[in-house]
């Protein structure tokens, strides 16, 4: 839980970033865009919205790996608790090559998680990274070959401007993309720990029996105390190796008197 509580303290921390800076930074340059290059813009818009179901797509895949990676790192902290915890039970057996095993295959699993996660994590940034690329190609060539437009000095360097502007915030926008997705799974598997049962303790607050206590012959729990009323605990000393009769006269080492105490069960 503890790594969980600290992605989504760090996605909270930048949560402003993939709703509001990045998406209206791009829509304030696409729009410039549009007044240095005309219709052309549309086609940079175009490219993007054939890129973007390409990382969605990519976003479930690291999701669904997230979770299994997860998983089986839960897996191999639980092992390696029982390992610690019995460590003298395990070398007393000698059941050491046994519990060796099965830590490596759990570790086997997570470092399979976690090479084709990030895989996926290299898939999902390369696209975000070369979609800047491909639709600035695609964008100018429209402009200059289809368009039939003469791409002038001005022209040139402002559109390369609001390019890089939207280029470099697209290259960003995988990296919040995936903490989103990572701060999802945690808050799924917080939300799952919260929702458990919770451990039943004892209760001693039952209802009340409609019937004579007395007669039945029970006991009400309510009655039930554990601990002592008006205890006197008192020590004689060191001398006597069996238990005899205590003269009321003889002085004790230690006393206390009086003492009420009780205990709460569970």
């Amino acid at each position: 839980m503890s790594v969980d509580t600290e992605r989504i303290r760090m996605f909270l921390s930048y949560v402003h970033d993939p709703f509001i800076y990045i998406p209206l930074t791009i829509a304030i340059s696409i729009a410039g865009l549009f007044g240095v290059l005309g219709w052309s813009a549309f086609v940079g818009i175009a490219l993007i919205i054939i890129i973007g179901p390409i990382s969605t797509y990519l976003g479930k895949v690291i999701i669904y790996y997230q979770e299994e990676l997860l998983k089986n790192t839960d897996a191999r902290v639980t092992i390696m608790n029982e390992v610690l915890q019995g460590i003298r039970i395990i070398k007393y057996f000698a059941w050491e090559k046994h519990f060796a095993k099965k830590v490596e295959e759990a570790r086997a699993k997570e470092i399979k998680s976690i090479i084709t996660l990030w895989s996926a994590y290299i898939g999902f940034g390369t696209i975000g990274s070369g979609s800047s690329i491909i639709i600035a190609f695609g964008t100018f060539s429209f402009y200059t070959l289809f368009a039939g437009h003469r791409l002038d000095t001005a022209t040139a360097f402002t559109a390369v401007n609001l390019l890089n502007v939207v280029s470099n915030l697209l290259a960003y926008l995988p990296t919040e993309i995936m903490n989103i997705f990572k701060a999802k799974v945690s808050l799924d598997r917080i939300d799952g720990f919260l929702k458990e049962q919770d451990i039943a303790k004892y209760d001693l607050k039952a209802k009340q029996s409609d019937e004579d206590d007395s007669e039945s012959g029970t006991i009400n729990n309510m009655d039930i105390v554990v601990g002592f009323k008006g205890g006197d605990f008192s020590y004689y000393g060191l001398k006597s190796s069996e238990p005899t009769v205590v003269d009321e006269n003889q002085e004790p080492t230690f006393s206390l008197k009086n003492l009420d105490a009780e205990f709460p069960i569970g």
